[in-house]
């Protein structure tokens, strides 16, 4: 059977783009984004409740994301699911999981008052 692993946020960036490059010359970047949900809480008042997300983003969508992802920066990242499994020094297995993205959307707002405008940086990414 098929299977399907889409992942869709929209958030701000919570971590600059820090890049760097493999030993084969491969672009990859790494940051984080910060999703905020509505939450109600026990009173019935509105909380906010946060969450951070790694990213990774490989060759020119990695060089994009460094050039023009700063911290605040709202986004919208679209891309898949993947768990990272590692032995730390210790012995105990690790986990982290991350989006991998195929695409990247700098969202932006020219005038507050105005309706929001979307600035698209789309760059798909390839295997």
């Amino acid at each position: 059977m098929l299977g399907l692993n889409k992942v869709m946020l929209i958030g701000e960036v919570a971590e600059k783009a820090e890049l760097r490059y493999t030993p084969e010359g491969t672009a990859v970047a790494c940051f984080a984004v910060s999703v905020s949900q509505p939450l109600a809480a026990a009173n019935g008042r509105l909380q906010r409740d946060s969450e951070c997300f790694s990213v990774v983003a490989w060759r020119e969508l990695a060089e994009r994301c460094e050039e023009e992802l700063e911290r605040g920066t709202p986004v919208y990242v679209e891309g898949r699911m993947r768990n990272h499994v590692w032995r730390d020094v210790m012995g105990r297995q690790m986990l982290r999981t991350e989006i991998i993205a195929e695409k990247v959307l700098v969202l932006t707002s020219e005038d507050a008052g105005e309706a929001e405008r979307y600035q698209d940086y789309e760059l798909q990414w390839r295997e």
